[in-house]
């Protein structure tokens, strides 16, 4: 009788005290059911409650202590592949994980203005549906697997470039791909997951890393966060590889980052033994005795081959003498080389030696593919590095990151041109930043405004059109390198 307060301030008020917050609000669904539920669990009852900017919005409240069951959906939403983590939001730990190679592939797959370009002849409709869809079957595998129930999953942390996120949130695209090259929102706000689809709990709130630029997506932003990037005192650089290459150079004063057009070859995708990296993906390969030996993740009979695989055997075959420095192959020049319909092709693993009975092969398309992305990239990293004046004596470090497996054997990737000639001391494959940084960002609200501070403290460079980028690429449509004197000092 001491204490008349209203229910909805009387949670409020708890909620206050406990989280800290200082200013908290309710939804209509939530007040409609609370003067009952707190009755009914002897005035014990559990609240989830969602940051959504500078309010915490009451999404939940149950009766006695559900605080146990506890989960977050971390997405990287990727042109080529998309990675979905489940966490448990508690423990700050990871309950499992999954990929796919994202489904819009079907309407656009090497260039991401052809998908563009799609949604504005067709719409964007099916877009969003086909990335909803896979972030549902992802989610919905693991907390299957994981005996978790989606009610549970109270958030989605999503990363990716600006357009993947413009087509998860159904934003029209068509001012990113035409100069000024403008985009609709690169800091979206908390929206409900189920505005767009995404089948969790129905009050969960889906939140974004924020973009740097129209081409330099929120991926990129987490990848500086998990890497300490904006934190290092000497220069370094970040180098992301996927189906839109980007390149960060930079330290605690300052961060530039571009973005150039790879193709997804990298990732495994437009490869025709490619796959993702999972089990079963041939994720290395050496020469010995004049054969491509191979390693396979998980162990067994290969089914595929991912992007680390795919530039150990570029890397092999120009040791051997197999392709050339135009990255073609040589006719003659090895028995699992043959040649048919004047397509070139070479056996990995026969048939018999696969878990699907069919051959994993890389092609003439193939290489052709990988010289592309590697050309691209290496053009964007020597660019932004010119441009500041800068040589690659100045790199104290280079950050590797990218979906291509367990594991890059550096070396190889330097011994094709792909990044630029430093040291291997100095070169540190770093794995999937994007989920990474993501994932640091699901856990922590210090990590969360982090993130807001990098993207805005980061400076855009548009390499579109721009006749330094086309001549650097003509340069390094070649194994390593039409200057191939540029890449003896790592050598010596």
């Amino acid at each position: 009788m001491s204490d008349s307060l209203a229910d909805a301030q009387r949670v409020q008020r708890a909620i206050r005290k406990l989280a800290g917050v200082s200013s908290v609000q309710t939804g209509l669904k939530i007040l409609r059911g609370l003067p009952a539920l707190p009755r009914e669990n002897r005035f014990t009852v559990t609240a989830t409650v969602g940051r959504r900017r500078d309010v915490a919005e009451i999404m939940e409240i149950e009766g006695e202590d559900t605080s146990g069951r506890n989960y977050m959906a971390v997405v990287d939403v990727g042109t080529s592949t998309i990675v979905a983590h489940v966490v448990d939001a508690n423990a700050a730990s990871l309950v499992g994980a999954q990929a796919c190679f994202n489904s819009q592939s079907a309407y656009g797959r090497e260039v991401m203005a052809r998908r563009i370009m799609y949604g504005e002849k067709m719409g964007q409709d099916r877009l969003q549906e086909r990335v909803v869809e896979d972030i549902n079957r992802l989610i919905s595998t693991l907390a299957a697997a994981n005996d978790i129930n989606t009610k549970d999953i109270t958030a989605v942390i999503c990363a990716g470039n600006t357009v993947m996120m413009h087509f998860l949130l159904g934003l029209p695209t068509a001012a990113i791909r035409r100069s000024p090259f403008v985009a609709a929102d690169l800091n979206p706000p908390p929206f409900r997951a189920a505005e767009v689809g995404v089948k969790v709990n129905p009050r969960a709130l889906l939140y974004f890393i924020p973009s740097i630029g129209s081409w330099v997506g929120g991926d990129v932003t987490a990848g500086i966060l998990a890497t300490g990037l904006h934190e290092s005192e000497k220069t370094g650089v970040l180098i992301d590889i996927g189906t839109n290459g980007e390149i960060v150079v930079g330290n605690k004063d300052w961060l530039v980052a571009c973005s150039a057009s790879d193709g997804p070859a990298l990732e495994g995708a437009s490869v025709a033994s490619g796959m993702v990296a999972e089990h079963g993906a041939i994720e290395k390969a050496r020469v010995q005795d004049g054969t491509i030996r191979y390693k396979v993740i998980g162990g067994g009979l290969p089914r595929g081959i991912c992007g680390s695989g795919i530039l150990d055997a570029v890397a092999a075959l120009l040791k051997t003498n197999v392709i050339d420095r135009a990255g073609k192959f040589v006719e003659g020049s090895h028995p699992a080389l043959r040649f048919e319909d004047g397509q070139a092709c070479y056996t990995l693993a026969q048939s018999e030696e696969t878990a699907h009975k069919r051959g994993i092969v890389l092609t003439q398309d193939d290489l052709d593919n990988v010289v592309t992305a590697k050309a691209a990239i290496f053009a964007a990293s020597k660019i932004m590095l010119d441009r500041l004046k800068l040589g690659f004596s100045d790199i104290s470090r280079l950050f590797v990151a990218g979906g291509f497996g367990n594991y890059i054997n550096l070396e190889n990737a330097m011994s094709i041109g792909l990044f630029p000639p430093l040291p291997v001391s100095r070169a540190r494959y770093v794995g999937n930043t994007s989920i990474c940084g993501a994932r640091m960002v699901a856990f922590s609200d210090e990590a969360y405004q982090l993130a807001g501070e990098i993207s805005r403290k980061t400076t855009y460079c548009d390499l579109m059109g721009s006749n330094d980028y086309v001549e650097q690429f003509k340069q390094a449509m070649f194994l390593p390198h039409t200057n191939i004197e540029l890449f003896e000092p790592r050598r010596s």
